[in-house]
Order: structure tokens, then C-alpha cells, then sequence
């Protein structure tokens, strides 16, 4: 879904056909309608298995799928939806990871972390399952940087160094970090607001308890003063009316 609510149908097939790039089945969700909408600019090829993610400044990025069991071109392709008619954008792409397939993609900030699928740039006896996690850096809208973020190898691939991975890395490790210090942080200071409202409630209890007790006991000394001179009383007029 992009920004303005609308949900885009981009690429996959219909019965035994391509959907076309350039026409695309577009859902209105603050409407409830149904439209074909029509992209200018230099259209990708159609293909299947592939990701689209939205950004939240309107672009949709397009990578990966085949196309009659081979690639389709480009690999990364950027559709434009922030103003109509929506544009196919011409970019440039840093360090190209090379043609995958059936993967996943997820937006992160400001990078696209795709993981997983197969490896469409090998040869059909050698394709294999995708074992590195990749993120891609789209703070540029015309210039995408690709980076190595994990390897469950544990060694590098051809388009990043040991190095560069690590550092590419560092933004993201940045982000749990600090989120984490806040965090602690606000539930220290929420800890220490609840203990100190306990504290003080049990203040008061005590105070309470204390004032009622002093109250009983300054009314059971006035019962027994009165008691005692009411006894006092009866006695002196006992002697008066003896005499």
C-alpha cells in the first residue's frame, strides 16, 4: 500500500499471461473501487517472483523475478507514485547483487533488507538458495547502494568488504542500541515513580493507623476520668446524706 491508500497489483501473471508494468491494477481502499492505472517513463519487464515494498515519501521498489525461467530486466526498478501519473524512474545502482527469485524484502528506514530465495545469476544446474541477508540504502531517490548485512557463511560476497559490511551494518546496530538505552531508561524512571507512590501511600497508611490509635486512646482515658469522678461524686453524697 502507498501513502495515498491505494494497493498496487505489480507484475505476476493471469492465468498464462504477464501482467503488463507500464497498466497496473490498483485498488482504492479509502474509496472501495477497482482501476487500471497507467505508469509512463521506461517501463521493466514483466515478470513473476519478485518483491515490491513501498517507502513513505511514495516510491515502490521493485527487485528480483523471472520471466520465462530467466531474469527479468532490470533486476531494481523504482516506480514513482508521489505524483500522477505514477513514473518509472531511471536510477542508478551501486553494487549490484546480482538476479534472485521467490526472496522477501521488508523496509527498514531508510533500507530495503532482502533475504533469502534463489540465486538467478548461476547457471540452472548450479542455482542455489540465497544465504546472505542484503540491505539496500535508499536515502538517494536516483542512486541505490546495495551492502552485505549478514552472511550465514560467514564470508563476505564480491560486492562488499569484511569491512564495509561491518560499517554498513553500523546504522541499524545504532538503532536497537539507542532504542534500548531509551527504553531502559523510561521503565528506570517509571520504577522509580511507582516505588516512590508506594512509599507514600504507605506513609499515609501508617499516619492514619497512627492518628486513630492516639484518638482511641485519648477517648478511653477521658471514659475512664469520667468515671472515676462520677464515682467520686457518688461517694461524697453517700457520706453527705450518712451524716
Amino acid at each position: 500500500m502507498i501513502p495515498n491508500g491505494q494497493i498496487l497489483f505489480i507484475g505476476g501473471k493471469l492465468g498464462n499471461e504477464h501482467q503488463s508494468m507500464k497498466s497496473l491494477l490498483t485498488y482504492d481502499s479509502n474509496k472501495d473501487t477497482w482501476q487500471i492505472t497507467n505508469t509512463v517513463g521506461a517501463a521493466p519487464q514483466e515478470r513473476t517472483k519478485h518483491t515490491a515494498v513501498s517507502t513513505s515519501d511514495g516510491r515502490v521498489i521493485l527487485f528480483g523475478g523471472i520471466i520465462n525461467n530467466v531474469p527479468a530486466l532490470p533486476q531494481l526498478a523504482v516506480l514513482d507514485t508521489s505524483k500522477a501519473p505514477y513514473q518509472w524512474v531511471t536510477l542508478t545502482e551501486e553494487d549490484p547483487i546480482g538476479a534472485f527469485s521467490e526472496h522477501t524484502a521488508v523496509m527498514a528506514n531508510n533500507y530495503m533488507i532482502f533475504a533469502f530465495g534463489k540465486n538467478e545469476s548461476e547457471t540452472k544446474e548450479l542455482k542455489s538458495n540465497n544465504k546472505d541477508i542484503y540491505k539496500l540504502n535508499i536515502s538517494d531517490p536516483l542512486k541505490y547502494k546495495w551492502s552485505l548485512l549478514a552472511s550465514f557463511e560467514g564470508k563476505p560476497t564480491s560486492t562488499t568488504s569484511s569491512n564495509s559490511s561491518s560499517s554498513a551494518s553500523t546504522p541499524i546496530q545504532t538503532d536497537v542500541s539507542v532504542g534500548n538505552s531509551s527504553f531502559s531508561k523510561n521503565f528506570e524512571l517509571k520504577a522509580r515513580w511507582v516505588v516512590t507512590i508506594v512509599v507514600v501511600i504507605v506513609a499515609l497508611i501508617c499516619i492514619s493507623i497512627f492518628a486513630v490509635y492516639r484518638t482511641r486512646q485519648y477517648r478511653n482515658k477521658n471514659r475512664v476520668k469520667n468515671t472515676y469522678q462520677h464515682k467520686l461524686s457518688s461517694n461524697d453524697e453517700l457520706d453527705k446524706n450518712y451524716i
